[in-house]
């Protein structure tokens, strides 16, 4: 098994690392800094930073903070689901 499809108790290491791609793409379109988005999710910076690249898991309550204040679609953000009207 190669290290992009370890499997970890929550998914895989490739899903993290998709999960932090919109992350980071909420993030700079909602135009506020990586340490702004870390105090709303809770988290240190060096942490939340792991998050974004996908070498760390994320804790629930800080994606739903993050969702919650900057009004992201959790689907979307874990999932890559869009919504449709």
């Amino acid at each position: 098994m190669t290290k992009s499809t370890t499997s970890t108790k929550f998914g895989t290491r490739a899903c993290w690392r998709a999960h932090g791609e919109r992350l980071r793409i909420a993030r700079m379109v909602l135009a506020i800094s990586e340490q702004e988005a870390a105090a709303t999710c809770g988290v240190t910076l060096p942490t939340y930073q792991k998050w974004e690249q996908g070498a760390r898991q994320r804790s629930a309550q800080g994606i739903l903070a993050f969702c919650k204040k900057y009004g992201v679609y959790i689907d979307w953000l874990m999932l890559g689901r869009t919504i449709s009207a």
